[in-house]
């Protein structure tokens, strides 16, 4: 056997090789979405904002939703609904990126029960459903201020690996800043109607 002979073989060969590989590849399983790695501290590992992709804030039994569309622009319901004015919209999501110096609450020796109303949370006020590209949807429930002001007692009910009795402290800004998004939605405001001067008639004289 030649020379050319061999690398047209190894030519072929390496063909081979790569259409093989390209068609297994594309018999693997698409990647699915996955439950929140809720660590320690009740935050989300891995999850920032570019994730989101729609958030339904219910306060005192009155929700909204809000939907990020294709383009990145949020709207109310659906992703061609009314558009998010986004000055008091913003602040608001990145604040979702975690909460700020939380801790876990030590729990009680089993099988003592936790006891959620002292916390606020056998029927939180404020409930959170995240929904990201990442991860399945999370429920994030927020219940009293501590004694202080200066935080709120948190929790993931239905998170796997996370027990419905582990209690979080997050800082207060997760208590303040989402029922407004209920009870004064963030939509555009109305522009105020320009006055003009109406010119005053002129007097006319009795001829």
């Amino acid at each position: 056997m030649n020379i050319k002979t061999t690398l047209v073989l190894l030519v072929i060969l390496a063909g081979v090789g790569i259409y093989f590989g390209l068609f297994q590849l594309g018999r693997l399983p698409k990647p699915q979405p996955r439950e929140p790695d809720i660590v320690l501290f009740g935050g989300l590992s891995g999850f920032n904002t570019d994730d989101l992709t729609g958030l339904t804030v219910t306060y005192q039994g009155k929700s909204e939703t809000f939907v990020r569309a294709p383009d990145k622009s949020w709207h109310f319901g659906t992703p061609d609904g009314a558009p998010v004015f986004m000055e008091k919209f913003s602040g608001i999501i990145v604040n979702l990126q975690g909460p700020h110096s939380p801790r876990e609450l030590p729990r009680p020796p089993t099988p003592t029960p936790v006891d959620l109303v002292n916390f606020g949370l056998a029927a939180p006020q404020t409930v959170l459903e995240i929904q990201t590209s990442k991860f399945l949807p999370l429920r994030v429930e927020i219940g009293n201020k501590t004694p202080d002001g200066n935080r709120n007692y948190l929790r993931f009910p239905d998170s796997p690996g996370t027990e419905p009795d582990r209690i979080f402290l997050v800082d207060s800004s997760w208590g303040d800043l989402f029922p407004p998004l209920v009870t004064q939605p963030p939509y555009f405001p109305t522009p105020t109607p320009a006055v003009t001067d109406t010119p005053t008639p002129r007097a006319t004289g009795t001829p």
